[in-house]
């Protein structure tokens, strides 16, 4: 997997986090 979609991957990941826990 390249490393630039990695780092989307984990972007997604935490906004989804930041949307639940609000």
């Amino acid at each position: 997997m390249p490393r630039g979609t990695d780092g989307c991957l984990l972007f997604v990941y935490m906004l989804l986090l930041i949307l639940l826990l609000s």
